[in-house]
């Protein structure tokens, strides 16, 4: 059993893109949990929704806080700018106003 321990280490040690991770000491996880943060301090706080309607209300505004912030904007700005658009924006371009096609100009 041994020996077979030993051949697969040998085999993941001579794959480059296995073995550069390793070579540089640790590896750091730091940012990602930071990202995961916000989900796991408010998990117990979900609990108490409401509803399961208020539930899935709140998970689709915090998949689109989410979504801006990976696409680089401010959620607070994106949020305003698209809550103010949202009456007059007519349904069937309601695309241009998800975070990864949004821009300010309208």
């Amino acid at each position: 059993m041994a020996d077979k321990i030993g051949a697969v280490k040998g085999d993941l040690v001579s794959i480059p893109m296995i073995q550069s991770p390793f070579s540089r000491g640790s590896i750091d996880n730091n940012h990602i949990e930071r990202l995961m943060r916000p989900w796991a301090m408010g998990r117990k706080a979900w609990l108490f929704a409401g509803s399961e309607l208020a539930g899935q209300r709140a998970a689709v505004v915090m998949s689109l806080v989410q979504s801006a912030k990976l696409h680089g904007h401010d959620p607070w700005a994106y949020l305003k700018d698209v809550l103010e658009r949202l009456l007059a924006h007519p349904n069937s371009r309601i695309e241009e106003l998800l975070p990864h096609r949004w821009n300010t100009a309208g």
